[in-house]
């Protein structure tokens, strides 16, 4: 008995969809073997993400046969939090005492989801984090007094849908049960009318089937001599077997039409044939069908995969006779290990990937809840600056690195300390060990497999890596959240430079909870205005002049107070809200240059410094245009400020971006200049209007910098550029600045970074000396 058979589906999926409508949240019904009876449309969440990657997949079918389970134990609805983290909540459809179907509806959550959470599973499960968080986004939340009118609603429409059915079902009953007794009183008259016929037909009709049983022989040993499946028969008493000739093309051993059973089993590999043998007498003893796969060593020393089955004849209870089939299934087999290999094989190292490590993972986790002196650990490696290699020499040569690192950890990789690639340039064991001391050393012997240079191509490339620890159970106590932190270890491994290794600890969580608060108070800071610009002057070296000022950041924090941009920058930077800050920083530095020009205090430019995200933000000219348009204010009154950071992932399109932003009136200052390694060889290309000299150089002129200062002020000049100096604190270091023709100067020596408010009073206070 089949819903579908009872219920008027087209209807009911009017319904469904009616209801999909008014909260957006998908529903369905499902018969108890799993098929659908009718559904409204999944959620982007599941139908892009979850259902379509293998992990995220079996997480799915795993929380609903569970909660399958609980609705068949208990015959009543159930609430269950799918393993991917959505809500789903199930009733049973039962029909004259039978569930004949569940409807679920689900793909929601209770509150507002962390996005943190499910940023890391991104990471895991390899989806497209920006898309993956749009769908979390979009999915539904239902509050508590939601959830309840919801279940309400979904138990009333299974019993209405049983109600509905079970009418059917008894009006097709009284149906069935009068065209049964109507068909009856016909067989009754039609049993007395053939009965005479039957008699007379009774005779030529056994002459009929004894020529269909001659002909039935014939077509058997017809199709057994035929079939490219061995046809065999085994009297057990004897020990005798009979099979087809086919048996001849399958084993390469000449065809004999009775021989003993041995020859057979002379012919399994050594391997198998304890555990053949097993099986075959268990079926004889307990079974009415036999089947086993097993290994053959054929005529030709050929290794084949063989599947048997058969169909055991008993009498009083004991098999006398048991007969069935012969299949050559090695290509069958070959294709299956093909295909495994695929899933869990790395194409370009050959190593374990990614997958075989969730699964080794997830069995290691099941076999720790039930051997509780078990251990177990994951050691995260990531090669430093791999990134670089790549940049500069192709992708095929950083392919060839990344087998040749692949070959030499798996020098090291045994049983218990199993090596998979994770993904790009990281790797990862699984080791079955959580002693502290042990795990360190091991790490330390993984690292010192770097030692060595890596030859490729005639060349040698020295490279490092860092390492991240997660041991069970400080680590974590499931699989996900033990790679977490190993992910968590590395970063902080990776923080420290190169060539680290760090252990997850309890702080560690600590630091990282703390920095989900700042970053939290830094999106909080953009909202509520909490950031606030103060602005250092440029000074004329010559005439000691103030001709522009630098813009610079600071957080009015309500529960910290004053917080210095070292502090939140680095942080901004690292959890992606840098861009916001620095487009914040610009429109601020525009309204101010406006309403300063509108009160008389001409100033050259205000410089304004922009990172490499936003410089780099696909965005940021549309950005620029718009407040080009918003303010209408003249370009050329504000100087970007850029690192030389700008330039590592790719020279051509940072220069293309800052041509672009000059052909709209801005000019380019490049800051801290002499700090890099590139800056000589890229300067005469680079659309740079001023030279910013560091103030490590500025430092250090009085003793012995001044050649590097001379050096740079006349190389700038000679390129048509500006240069300013940064971190002026003293008299001699600006009269060796005089000395050297430097355009401009910043720092204490004149003035400290002042409020609006405090510049306006300076230069009240010194106007004839100060305004240009």
């Amino acid at each position: 008995m089949k819903l579908s058979d009872l219920i008027d589906i087209q209807r009911l999926q009017v319904i469904l969809d009616h209801l999909f409508a008014s909260n957006g949240v998908p529903i369905a019904i499902f018969n108890p073997d799993g098929s659908k009876v009718v559904s409204t449309p999944w959620r982007d969440v599941c139908s892009k993400f979850h259902r379509v990657n293998g992990i995220t997949c079996q997480r799915c079918i795993e929380s609903d046969r569970e909660l399958n389970r609980i609705i068949k134990e208990t015959g009543k609805y159930a609430i269950s939090k799918c393993r991917n983290g959505l809500i789903d909540i199930g009733a049973p459809i039962i029909i004259d005492g039978e569930q004949i179907a569940v409807i679920f509806q689900g793909q929601f959550f209770f509150e507002k989801p962390d996005l943190e959470y499910f940023k890391k599973q991104a990471y895991l499960a390899n989806f497209d984090e920006k898309a993956y968080i749009k769908a979390i986004k979009e999915t539904a939340v239902v509050s508590k007094e939601e959830m309840k009118e919801m279940i309400s609603f979904l138990v009333q429409l299974s019993g209405f849908i049983a109600d509905m059915g079970l009418a059917n079902l008894k009006m097709r009953e009284s149906n069935v049960e009068l065209h049964e007794q109507n068909q009856e009183l016909s067989a009754v008259y039609e049993e007395l009318v053939a009965t005479e016929d039957e008699l007379r037909n009774h005779y030529d009709m056994l002459v009929e089937r004894n020529q269909e049983l001659k002909e039935a022989t014939e077509k058997y040993r017809l199709v057994a001599q035929g079939a490219s499946s061995v046809i065999w028969d085994l009297n057990i008493e004897t020990m005798m077997l009979d099979t087809s000739k086919s048996f001849e093309n399958i084993t390469n051993i000449e065809y004999i039409k009775e021989q003993p059973m041995k020859s057979l089993i002379d012919l399994i590999h050594p391997e198998d044939i304890d555990k053949a043998i097993y099986i075959f007498e268990d079926a004889l003893e307990h079974d009415e069908i036999y089947e086993d796969q097993f290994r053959i060593v054929d005529g030709n020393n050929n290794l084949k995969w063989i599947h048997a089955k058969g169909k055991i004849l008993r009498e009083n209870n004991q098999a006398i006779r048991i007969g069935g089939s012969l299949d050559d299934v090695t290509e069958h087999i070959n294709h299956q290990n093909y295909i495994k290999h695929m899933a869990y094989i790395d194409g370009l190292t050959g190593i374990n990937n990614r997958n075989q490590m969730l699964n080794d993972l997830e069995d290691a986790f099941d076999y720790l809840k039930s051997h509780h002196d078990s251990k177990l650990s994951v050691i995260l490696l990531n090669v430093d600056n791999y990134k670089d290699i790549n940049d500069l020499y192709g992708h095929h040569l950083g392919d060839k690195l990344l087998t040749s690192i692949a070959s030499r950890l798996n020098k090291i990789s045994d049983e218990r300390l199993k090596l998979y690639r994770y993904g790009g340039d990281e790797f990862i064991f699984i080791m079955k060990e959580d002693h502290p001391e042990v795990i360190q050393k091991t790490s330390e012997r993984i690292l010192r497999l770097f030692n060595d240079p890596f030859e490729l191509l005639g060349k040698n490339y020295n490279l490092t890596a860092s390492v991240g620890i997660s041991i069970f159970p400080e680590g974590g106590t499931d699989p996900d959240r033990l790679l977490l932190n190993g992910v968590t270890a590395l970063k902080d491994a990776k923080s420290k430079g190169k060539n680290h290794i760090t252990k997850f600890t309890s702080s560690m969580q600590e630091k990282l909870t703390k920095l989900r608060q700042f970053d939290h108070a830094l999106n909080l800071a953009l909202k509520n205005n909490e950031f606030f610009l103060v602005y250092q002057p440029k000074v004329d070296v010559a005439s000691n002049k103030v001709k522009a000022v630098e813009a610079l950041i600071r957080w009015r924090s309500p529960k910290e107070g004053i917080i210095p941009p070292n502090d939140f920058i680095p942080i901004a930077e690292e959890r992606g809200l840098i861009a916001k800050i620095d487009l914040w920083v610009l429109e601020e530095s525009i309204r101010q240059v406006i309403e300063w020009t509108l009160n008389g205090y001409q100033f050259d430019y205000i410089s304004v410094n922009m990172s490499p995200e936003f410089l780099m933000d696909q965005e940021l000219l549309k950005h620029v245009r718009t407040l080009i348009a918003k303010y209408t204010f003249n370009p050329n009154k504000i100087q970007i400020e850029i690192t030389e950071n700008v330039f590592i992932n790719s020279f051509d399109a940072a220069v293309t971006v800052l041509m672009q932003l000059k052909e709209l009136g801005f000019s380019i200052a490049l800051d801290d200049f002499g700090k890099g390694y590139s800056s000589l060889s890229y300067l005469k290309q680079l659309p740079i209007d001023v030279l910013k000299i560091d103030k490590l150089f500025i430092d250090g002129m009085v003793e012995d910098d001044q050649p590097i200062i001379e050096f740079i002020v006349g190389m700038g000049h000679r390129l048509k550029m500006k240069i300013v100096a940064e971190g002026v604190e003293t008299d001699d270091q600006l009269d060796l600045l005089k000395i050297y023709d430097c355009d401009l100067y910043q720092g204490y020596l004149y003035s400290t970074p002042l409020s609006p408010i405090e510049l306006k009073l300076h230069l009240d206070k010194n106007y004839k000396e100060t305004l240009a």
